[in-house]
């Protein structure tokens, strides 16, 4: 089941681009209130690796690269991990576009759990969040969470005082805004496989009118110590 969830998702062309011009239209409603984007552009943090790379892990939370750093030390060397807040613009997408065709490594997302970065995860897919996508500017992307594989992980190892409380308690939910809602709206409405990109239990939540920032998902305070070792071997699949 794990290799299902985690498998390259078959996101129909017609159904991304329904979803950008969704999502360019909710671009031009934001306001200062919405916290959808960031409000100065946001550079590109890139730990290369220092072998063959193998994975690209694209992240939009330069905080959760830094905790995965502080506990379990800088990225294997076959994994180049990339940062940066907000919706992945074309000229990023086309970093991550040429270091994949250089080396042949698979690219894959992590996010939290909520509306935007799950735009985020779709302007990667589409090779930028501008413009209509095209079938040559596609890029697979596998999705690695906040997802139900993450969650699994985040059962398999809790204080032992919070072990009935997962992942509710221990992963914090947040109540969506409208606004948020918004969003989700239209990344349903598009057609995109939601439930086999990110599973049936994770988007049942957010459908409740939840989310989960992948800050509270990966809070070594709520997990035992051997969590963060197993989440970053889910992150950079290394065994």
């Amino acid at each position: 089941m794990t290799k299902k969830r985690e498998a390259y998702p078959d996101i129909d062309l017609r159904a991304l681009r329904r979803a950008l011009r969704g999502l360019h239209e909710l671009s031009r409603q934001v306001t200062d209130g919405d916290a959808w984007d960031e409000p100065l552009p946001a550079e590109l943090v890139l730990f290369p690796a220092v072998g063959r790379c193998r994975r690209l892990v694209y992240t939009g939370k330069l905080a959760f690269s830094n905790r995965l750093i502080a506990a379990c030390g800088l990225p294997p060397r076959s994994v180049t991990l990339l940062t940066r807040s907000g919706l992945v613009l074309r000229c990023y997408a086309d970093v991550v576009r040429r270091e994949a065709h250089a080396t042949g490594a698979e690219i894959a997302f992590v996010g939290d759990l909520e509306p935007f970065a799950l735009s985020s995860y779709l302007s990667l897919v589409a090779g930028g969040f501008e413009g209509v996508p095209t079938a040559d500017r596609l890029l697979k992307v596998r999705y690695l969470g906040v997802s139900d594989s993450w969650f699994a992980l985040c059962r398999e190892e809790p204080r032992p005082e919070l072990r009935h409380r997962l992942p509710g308690d221990a992963t914090l939910h947040v109540k969506m805004t409208a606004f948020q809602k918004r969003n989700l709206e239209i990344l349903e409405d598009s057609g995109v496989p939601w439930d086999s990109i990110v599973g049936r239990e994770a988007m049942t939540l957010l459908r409740s009118g939840n989310s989960v920032a992948i800050e509270h998902a990966s809070n070594p305070e709520c997990y035992a110590p051997g969590f963060m070792e197993k989440l970053s071997r889910h992150v950079y699949g290394t065994r």
